[in-house]
């Protein structure tokens, strides 16, 4: 199972989370039901349940699975710092869009392993299709899609369909 949650509401990832999770899953959260891990990956304590939350702009996203996932989504439209892009980056895109697909692909491997952005970024590399995390290939495979001028990649172990809800429509 993985399903993701998104909004452009003005909620916080709290809110946002223990909503869904009520609604959906018929699970009362509290912050004490959130923990961390050593590297500061949330997850459910005591639940076969894991999720993953991401925003950029007035966009929310919340992946949920029955297995690790790591999601990321990124605007389209966001001015990019090529100081940055060139630091973690370098000769691996040819435009702006493919910068932004590459940043969630990174990013969203990253949170699926409980990995931090600012160190291990430059421990990802992308090479006609596959995907390398500390030199060595990984059989994780990402799920990318396009939601108005959201750009998202979602990272899963099992390959499963995916179910979306824009919870602004309910």
């Amino acid at each position: 199972m993985l399903k993701i949650f998104y909004t452009n509401k003005k909620i916080s990832s709290f809110n946002f989370l223990k909503n869904i999770f009520l609604q959906y899953f018929n699970l009362k959260l509290t912050e004490k039901d959130i923990i961390k891990s050593k590297t500061g990956k949330p997850f459910l304590k005591n639940s076969n349940l894991f999720f993953n939350i991401s925003h950029t702009d007035n966009f929310l996203i919340i992946a949920v699975s029955d297995c690790e996932t790591g999601i990321d989504v990124e605007c389209l439209n966001r001015k990019v710092s090529f100081a940055v892009a060139e630091k973690y980056f370098k000769d691996e895109y040819n435009n702006v869009n493919e910068l932004i697909k590459l940043w969630t692909i990174k990013e969203s491997l990253l949170k699926f392993f409980g990995k931090s952005v600012l160190t291990d970024l430059k421990d990802i590399k992308i090479t006609n299709n596959d995907i390398f995390y500390k030199n060595e290939k990984t059989a994780l495979k990402p799920f990318c899609l396009k939601i108005d001028d959201f750009y998202i990649t979602i990272f899963t172990k099992n390959n499963y369909m995916l179910s979306s809800t824009d919870v602004n429509k309910l």
